[in-house]
């Protein structure tokens, strides 16, 4: 093949059928995704360095080169790509009417070739290869050659199909914008046939925020309270910071669901995100992922410069976590409760009140207890869920043992801390019944250990802390540890 021909993976038709060949778009037509970007996410999880090599690939070998690198080192599991059903339907129905179907897309050929051998829908695949980028005006020519001069339909989605759009017969649009779907209608003197409406993103958008996640954060409100200084200004400063969390919890999801596709689609409820079943596009990430840290930015100008390091220190190691440390061995765990502790410091910065060392050490062995729960969990159900898989995160099914027995010890550390706390001479300064908070010590003990009861049954969520949040129980303990704090106050 010429270096001036587009891969073309079947020989022309020599018969011609009576409706013409039905030429499909992939990226952001067959599947809710580019599988550009699909390859090059993978290629940043599993081979960053190659990643870094990107943009000199597209300097010295230009975008068919950069496709055919990044499919070289991104690979991508086609079964599981977010395909759009309702199309997938149209084109079976069409295939078993007898009419020919051929994919036509920019990917590159390894993986249009891949799509299409898993798909078995396609009489021909026309694609990109190393040397030449198959889009626009170099898809329309390389769809006419193929059909040699014959009548085509072409579906697609982008502003590059317009190209297309105009010299095919019936132009089938799916899920484009209102100007690309403006623009396609009456291309070519032919209507244009909407296949797909697309769909309003705002609440996908705010599902990948994951606002029920921002509970969380109330922990920065901690240190104002226990520390007896409430008043308007730490208030408002406290608010500002979970607000601050907030947004910077939810650029660290975004980013982590981006890289996490892959994964995600393996699993039962993740493979629901936006991102991995395709309702937000992956190239969006990145820039709602600045949207949100500019916005945090924002907010921080008005708070102390050390809230500001702390949560600069929590950006950074959240972000370390995402691509490298939830796959090390029990440094996940600690890093988690790290994370959650670092929460509670954090408030202690924006009010500029020192968090205590009885505090700090309470919280990092209950969320440890907390992570190894996570962790529990997910060992619990891995062979429900991937028989064929041994481990997850650096874990083994043989780890769940000792898993379940140092979890509900660091919750009784938690509750060992609490009691040595409640002992100490420093509550006799800021309680006046120092002898009510004994009574915190039964319904914390209580607490921790029933959520490892419920972990043990395989009735916890995958995350505690939102299963916890949830849990009706939780808040009547939650309740009830507050009255016992107030009364012994008061």
């Amino acid at each position: 093949m010429s270096d001036n021909s587009p891969t073309i993976a079947a020989s022309s038709p020599a018969d011609q059928s009576l409706l013409p060949i039905l030429c499909v778009d992939l990226d952001g037509t067959l599947i809710q995704s580019d599988l550009l970007i699909e390859s090059f996410v993978a290629m940043v999880r599993n081979r960053p360095l190659k990643a870094i090599q990107s943009p000199w690939c597209l300097l010295r070998r230009g975008r068919a080169g950069l496709k055919q690198f990044v499919a070289e080192f991104g690979p991508v599991d086609v079964a599981r790509l977010p395909y759009r059903q309702p199309i997938l339907e149209r084109l079976r129905a069409e295939w078993a009417a007898g009419r020919t179907i051929v994919l036509a897309t920019a990917a590159n050929e390894s993986l249009a070739r891949a799509v299409a051998a898993h798909l078995n829908l396609f009489d021909a695949v026309v694609c990109s290869d190393s040397v030449r980028n198959l889009k626009g005006h170099a898809k329309l020519q390389a769809l006419q050659t193929y059909c040699g001069g014959g009548a085509f339909d072409y579906v697609g989605n982008a502003r590059d199909d317009l190209a297309v759009w105009a010299g095919c017969h019936t132009p089938y649009v799916v899920s484009a914008s209102r100007s690309i779907a403006s623009q396609a209608r009456g291309i070519n003197g032919t209507p244009a046939v909407v296949w797909l409406e697309r769909p309003n993103p705002s609440r996908k958008i705010i599902r990948v925020l994951r606002p029920q996640q921002w509970i969380k954060n109330a922990l920065v409100l901690v240190p104002m309270m226990t520390s007896h200084q409430l008043n308007a200004r730490h208030f408002v400063a406290a608010l500002l910071a979970v607000a601050a969390f907030c947004l910077a919890a939810s650029s660290i999801y975004v980013v982590n669901d981006a890289l996490d596709v892959h994964d995600d689609r393996l699993h039962p409820t993740k493979r629901k995100r936006p991102f991995a079943n395709g309702d937000l596009p992956l190239p969006w990430a990145p820039a709602l992922a600045a949207i949100l840290l500019g916005a945090c930015c924002f907010l921080c100008l008005f708070l102390p410069w050390h809230f500001a390091a702390v949560l600069l220190v929590y950006y950074a190691t959240s972000t370390a976590y995402s691509f490298w440390l939830k796959s090390r061995l029990l440094v996940d765990v600690v890093v988690l409760a790290g994370l959650y502790t670092l929460r509670i410091f954090a408030g202690g910065a924006a009010v500029s009140v020192e968090v205590s060392p009885w505090l700090m050490a309470f919280s990092i062995f209950l969320f440890l207890s907390l992570a190894f729960a996570k962790r529990y969990v997910e060992l619990a159900n891995l062979p429900l869920r991937n028989p064929g898989r041994g481990g997850v995160r650096g874990y083994v099914v043989e780890d769940l043992r000792i898993v379940g027995v140092v979890g509900p010890c660091t919750g009784c550390i938690a509750a060992l801390v609490l009691a040595l706390y409640v002992n100490s001479g420093i509550v006799t300064q800021l309680y006046r019944r120092p002898p009510l908070l004994w009574l915190l010590l039964p319904l914390q003990l209580y607490w921790i250990t029933r959520i490892w009861f419920f972990a043990e049954r395989g009735a916890l969520h995958d995350d505690p802390v939102m299963f916890a949040v949830r849990d009706r129980v939780t808040w009547l303990v939650l309740t009830a540890m507050g009255i016992i704090v107030l009364l012994a106050t008061l």
